[in-house]
């Protein structure tokens, strides 16, 4: 009777001591590492994939923009052009007309802008007609070798109103071949873009008008030449 006892005993511990070992087995302790691993590395995969997304739109945006500009650059060297097949000289917007040498012009000064604005359209910003003096000094028959639209300016229109492009950046830079030999050189301005760099040197660059805005906050630079 003992040692039928002791074998029904024995038989329990070896039973119980089984059943423990099975709850410490290991294999499903790998499941949770990979429930903690995936929705992080989905979430950032999931950011890089948006902000490129952002990139290439925004880059879009900036291409479509700078052919607008590009566009409106054009037109005014072309009014430029015609001004000059007009009148025999280019328009009269700076300080004083040197013929001996090609000229810059910046559009962000105030008296370059609007002599520009009254050489080319024939008019005030405003659309009205140049006055007596203006007429005789920048645009005699009042013809109008290019005309400005709303998009063109900085503000709401006003006689002092800012052209800018369409970036709304107002640092534009005409350069005339005022003497007229069909190549602009020494241009002495440090932001020339890239691709009329030669402008600056004394080889230059063939051309008789180059119009021009350096790239800010991202924004590619604009280049019209003729």
């Amino acid at each position: 009777m003992k040692n039928r006892l002791l074998v029904v005993i024995t038989t329990i511990v070896v039973l119980v001591s089984g059943c423990k070992k099975e709850e410490k087995s290991p294999a499903a302790s790998t499941l949770p590492s990979a429930v903690e691993v995936t929705p992080k590395s989905f979430g950032r995969e999931a950011q890089k994939d948006l902000l490129e997304l952002k990139r290439l739109a925004q880059e879009a945006k900036n291409n479509a923009t700078a052919a607008k500009t590009q566009t409106a650059f054009t037109q005014w060297a072309g009014g430029i052009t015609r001004y000059k097949q007009v009148y025999g000289f280019y328009p009269n917007i700076g300080a004083a007309y040197d013929s001996s040498k090609d000229s810059l012009h910046l559009l962000e000064d105030p008296a370059v802008n609007l002599n520009f604005v009254k050489s080319l359209s024939g008019r005030l910003p405003t659309g009205t007609a140049l006055p007596t003096a203006d007429r005789k000094l920048l645009n005699k028959t009042g013809e109008e070798f290019c005309s400005f639209g709303k998009d063109d300016f900085e503000e709401p229109l006003a006689d002092n109103s800012f052209l800018v492009d369409h970036f709304g950046n107002r640092s534009i830079r005409v350069i005339f071949d005022t003497d007229n030999n069909s190549v602009i050189r020494n241009i002495k301005v440090s932001d020339l873009p890239e691709e009329i760099s030669a402008a600056a040197t004394d080889g230059g660059i063939k051309a008789r008008v180059i119009i021009y805005s350096k790239g800010v906050n991202g924004a590619p630079d604009v280049v019209a030449i003729q």
